[in-house]
């Protein structure tokens, strides 16, 4: 770049950060807005014989808070993705049992059924190991967001999958997770136990044939990775360490640096499922510089929540990638927030929160995805929400140019 030009971009630059000081004494900072159940969940997911959705939805930072009854249990759920899954799982469990119990070769389900309602009464642990160990989730609920504002502010711009392996065990139980499109290392602890007692039965003969269910309402149907078939299969087929080694190879051949894949396939916050979708996302945008920072972001996760932050995240930009138009590089607005640059010129900024209001962080965040719109010279900003948006942050990014897209988890 000639000095006159890296001197009207300083100057630019310059003028971006001033205009920025001044708005941000105009700018009236939100509190999280408070929805009730009927805004934020169709009718279908509302209503079941299996579960209750609890009425006192709460906001936690930018995601939602539920609680939800069902016969195995009390769970407390952190986000709207998360509650998808939790009641894809309890609606699978129970369909499984109701329609299985009394069939021929099936009566071991009986034993499953009671096994799970055991502790109905209690709240139900959410697990890190996906076969034994029941550690609770760590903490940092909610804080995802906030995290990505503070590193900007401050920066001025070992394995927990148990093994499941080829021993008949291992394979029965893959597949019977792949027939039910459950997630073999879910941190649901009854999930475990349903797949563990069904799989020893299949594999000691005591329970036969395969299990096939109707599609689960709607709203719940797609919640879970088992649906996008690859990821599918790929957890069906692999046992973990065979599976780990195909994601290395994967990453390798994306040219990711060996160390960070190394940290990637290791970090034990991110399951085996998330990495295989996330890794499957990134091996469909081929031609797509830097894929390595969606990789590199993931490594912040200290919960189940910010896995899933990111999880949607690659799904909304492999999916525009191949829907829409080609990304041609991703940029760091901060050490834990990618965005995209398109072969039109498009900045993308895919944004998966449950409630995006204009607080300071948003204020912050926003200004910085403005940063590297300007440094690279886009000719249009495109902000892609999974969740609702307050009326103050519509008018802001609007004001600012963007064009807002609402998109669904596992929606096209």
């Amino acid at each position: 770049m000639r000095l006159g030009n890296r001197r009207k971009l300083l100057v630019l630059v310059l003028i971006a950060v001033l205009s920025v000081c001044l708005e941000a004494g105009a700018v009236t900072f939100e509190t999280p807005p408070v929805y009730t159940l009927k805004e934020i969940l169709p009718e279908d997911v509302l209503k079941s014989t299996y579960y209750k959705i609890r009425d006192n939805v709460t906001t936690n930072g930018y995601f939602f808070h539920f609680e939800v009854e069902s016969g195995y249990g009390l769970y407390s759920v952190d986000s709207m993705a998360v509650l998808k899954t939790r009641l894809f799982e309890i609606y699978t469990l129970n369909k499984v049992i109701d329609e299985y119990k009394d069939k021929d070769g099936m009566q071991a389900i009986n034993a499953v059924g009671d096994q799970l309602q055991a502790t109905a009464t209690g709240v139900v642990k959410l697990i890190t190991d996906p076969i034994g160990s029941f550690e609770k989730i760590g903490k940092g609920i909610g804080t995802m967001f906030s995290r990505i504002a503070m590193s900007i502010k401050n920066s001025g711009s070992s394995e927990g999958d148990s093994p499941l392996d080829s021993t008949p065990f291992g394979t029965e139980k893959r597949k019977l997770a792949a027939e039910l499109h459950l997630d073999v290392y879910s941190t649901n602890s009854k999930v475990q136990e349903f797949l563990d007692e069904v799989a020893d039965a299949r594999a000691s003969r005591r329970v036969m044939g395969n299990i096939v269910l109707a599609a689960a309402p709607g709203g719940v149907a797609i919640a879970t990775l088992g649906h996008y078939s690859k990821t599918e299969s790929q957890l069906r087929d692999m046992n973990p360490d065979e599976l780990r080694h195909h994601l290395t190879q994967m990453l390798k051949a994306m040219e990711i640096d060996g160390s960070l894949i190394e940290k990637f396939i290791r970090q034990p916050k991110l399951s085996l499922s998330y990495k295989t979708f996330v890794t499957n996302c990134l091996d469909y945008m081929a031609d797509t510089e830097n894929r390595g920072l969606l990789i590199k972001s993931m490594l912040s996760a200290t919960t189940e929540q910010d896995a899933v932050f990111y999880v949607q995240m690659a799904d909304i930009l492999a999916k525009f990638y191949l829907i829409e138009n080609e990304i041609t590089k991703l940029l760091p607005v901060a050490a834990m927030l990618p965005v995209a640059i398109t072969k039109d010129k498009r900045l993308v900024a895919a944004i998966p929160l449950d409630s995006a209001y204009m607080s300071e962080d948003m204020f912050i965040v926003i200004n910085a995805i403005d940063g590297v719109a300007l440094e690279n010279n886009v000719e249009s900003k495109v902000v892609i929400l999974t969740g609702k948006a307050s009326g103050a942050f519509t008018a802001e990014i609007t004001r600012r140019g963007y064009k807002i897209v609402y998109k669904e988890f596992g929606t096209i």
